[in-house]
């Protein structure tokens, strides 16, 4: 949500994966779903446009996408062709080895896990990521993160090279 606040990137996702979003969160983190649905009215709010629509017509063309992903490959697809002009769509995802890149060719649709996506928005973006990671940080209230336990936090979810791009725009790096 703040990639988008700080206009680095423009969200959009569909009621499908909202639903799935949803299940998976209550189901390993026992969320409670109303809290879930709060969550969700505020993300809607926050993200004018946020909804891909007539993207179901597309699923079919995915067939080398595992069966249960295929209306999020046919969703970023569709809101490729909604962007128009050969613009980049980026499909963020753990389960990147789910979405083959040959299912992908000849489009716009470019597949990231989060760890790799964020480090490209730093390569592109560093000052407006800058922005981000702070806000993030300072949203932390128990415990409370300073930069350099921040930059742990980015290490340990495997986002390596941008904690260390980050950890040197901070100035945090021993001076040699």
């Amino acid at each position: 949500m703040y990639l988008h606040m700080q206009e680095v990137i423009r969200l959009h996702w569909t009621k499908e994966i909202e639903a799935e979003w949803t299940r998976n969160v209550v189901k390993a983190h026992g969320a409670d779903s109303q809290d879930i649905q709060d969550c969700l009215l505020g993300m809607r709010d926050a993200v004018p446009g946020w909804e891909v629509l007539g993207y179901k017509r597309y699923e079919s063309q995915f067939s080398g996408v595992e069966a249960k992903d295929q209306h999020v490959a046919a969703a970023a697809y569709k809101l490729a062709l909604d962007e128009g002009s050969g613009q980049a769509v980026a499909l963020v995802t753990k389960n990147v080895s789910d979405f083959p890149a040959n299912a992908f060719t000849g489009t716009t649709v470019l597949r990231y896990i989060l760890s790799g996506y964020l480090t490209e928005l730093h390569k592109e973006s560093p000052n407006e990521m800058l922005l981000v990671f702070e806000a993030c940080r300072g949203k932390l209230k128990n415990p409370t993160l300073d930069k350099p336990a921040y930059i742990e936090v980015l290490r340990r979810h495997g986002c390596k090279d941008l904690a260390a791009a980050v950890e040197k725009q901070w100035g945090l790096l021993p001076k040699a």
